[in-house]
């Protein structure tokens, strides 16, 4: 048995949705696998190997829009064999299917599954056939059920049936008799999108049958341009960092989500967007997002979820973004400083500065906008430089010297942010917004600097610029007491 040919094959003939799928327990019982529930993984190579194998049975799903093959499940019981044969002569006699596209398996019980094979075809045309099937017959939907579905699944064939150990074997489509091959799956060959429509809607000619494919191909375009766009509106990719600001800004202000199917996206902007501004704890970023989605009407969001997993999502994601520092603007994970911008920093007068002024110039490398301005709390500021962040007042006066001095610029500072005081409950400051003025030095030596770990300033000195040159910038004292014991020290 070559199981890399028959797995591929299983997945190009069964696998539309691999995000939910079907786990037959030795009872015979099913369990719906969904990965939305993290315990579960998709439906992957290694499960169909054990499928084969016959340790583990599986079933799949239809996707929401479409699928790639119907099954027409036949479980009359020991009316079964009957019904089958049946079902068969009326597909080919009726409605004209060609005997090579229909494909017959064991159930593993004692019904059987009636396949048809498509490149790919809505569930709508599914679902016109298979009515027009049950009507010719004159049956009930409960003889012969229609799977699969994207809520209704079906298990795949050649596993093995773990309640009756039964293997579900193809048959021959005549006879019914079981052919014991696992090859005889590769040598299926799926119909045409056009063959298809012909046969479910050939009493309307083929005129009809263009109509549908043109109407279809029509829908498929606009709604791909629809998603397009929400996507685009969404989606940070390609877009400029004050673009997602104020798209988030939009969010925050209308308290729901602008489009439908953009729960995702928005609930990751958002996340980047209240970590960027470094002074919104964790749990109110949380907070004020499930609050966003709490107030979205159901109609925009995808059916199968419940509201507690949406909220659960949100948790989810936002506990991602601050874990691994995600940002509006991105972290940029390598960086290069160069000597002069360090002697720069070495003019500011006390050491408080320097420190201040180099973790401001680390911090705009990483993550300015291309203007050069760039967000940076308090909190952060503290964090970089290792200094209280209890001292506010203390670190405001050293970043107005600062500006004095001519070395950086604020842009806006201690602003209150209307939109979140509002969602708060109580007054909000937006997170100061800097510049740093030093300019690049054409043909200056540079270093790269890996952002992912923490630079320390003095350490940056010592390897950036001589001792010698050092002493001549820096105030005597500040020389002596740290620059001179620094240099000293063995490497």
């Amino acid at each position: 048995m070559d199981c890399q040919n028959l797995i591929e094959k299983m997945n190009d003939l069964y696998i539309t949705y691999r995000g939910r799928y079907l786990i037959q327990y030795p009872k015979g019982i099913y369990q719906t696998a969904d990965t939305d529930n993290p315990k579960y993984k998709p439906l992957c190579d290694g499960f169909i190997n054990n499928h084969f194998k016959g340790t583990h049975t599986y079933g799949v799903f239809a996707g929401r829009v479409g699928t790639k093959f119907m099954t027409f499940d036949v479980d009359t019981k020991e009316n079964a064999r009957y019904m089958t044969m049946k079902l068969v002569n009326t597909l080919i006699e009726e409605f004209g299917v060609p005997a090579h596209h229909i494909h017959v398996s064991l159930s593993g019980s004692k019904g059987y599954h009636v396949d048809l094979f498509f490149e790919f075809i809505q569930n709508k045309h599914v679902e016109v056939f298979y009515n027009k099937v049950i009507k010719a017959m004159g049956v009930e939907k409960s003889d012969i059920e229609l799977r699969p579905t994207h809520y209704q699944g079906v298990k795949l064939p050649l596993g093995k049936h773990q309640k009756t150990g039964n293997r579900c074997w193809f048959v021959d489509t005549i006879t019914l008799e079981p052919i014991k091959k696992y090859d005889h799956i590769l040598t299926i060959q799926p119909m045409t999108e056009e063959e298809f429509l012909f046969i479910v809607y050939g009493d309307d000619g083929q005129e009809e049958v263009e109509r549908q494919i043109k109407e279809e191909k029509q829908l498929d375009t606009r709604q791909k341009k629809i998603l397009e766009h929400v996507a685009s509106a969404t989606d940070m990719e390609g877009k400029t960092a004050e673009e997602c600001y104020q798209y988030a800004q939009e969010i925050l202000e209308l308290q729901q989500l602008k489009f439908p199917n953009t729960r995702h996206n928005t609930t990751l902007l958002l996340a980047r967007y209240f970590n960027s501004l470094g002074n919104v704890e964790k749990e109110v970023a949380i907070s004020t997002i499930q609050s966003i989605i709490e107030n979205t009407p159901e109609d925009y969001f995808s059916k199968g979820h419940t509201s507690e997993w949406r909220m659960r999502e949100v948790e989810r994601i936002v506990n991602l973004a601050y874990e691994r520092n995600y940002t509006i603007e991105g972290q940029r994970k390598q960086i290069v400083v160069s000597k002069n911008e360090i002697v720069e920093v070495l003019k500011a007068k006390t050491l408080p500065q320097k420190q201040i002024l180099f973790s401001m110039l680390i911090h705009s490398k990483r993550v300015a906008k291309q203007d050069g301005t760039f967000y940076m709390a308090y909190s952060t500021l503290s964090k970089m430089t290792g200094m209280s962040e209890t001292n506010i007042s203390n670190m405001k006066k050293n970043l107005m010297a600062l500006e004095k001095q001519g070395f950086i610029q604020i842009i806006s500072a201690n602003e209150v942010d209307k939109t979140m005081s509002k969602l708060l409950g109580k007054p909000y400051k937006k997170p100061n917004v800097y510049k740093v003025l030093i300019e690049q030095v054409e043909g200056d030596v540079e270093f790269q600097i890996n952002t992912e770990k923490d630079k320390n300033f003095f350490e940056m000195v010592k390897e950036a610029v001589e001792e010698e040159e050092v002493k001549k910038i820096v105030s005597k004292s500040q020389y002596y007491n740290t620059f001179k014991p620094m240099y000293a020290e063995v490497s």
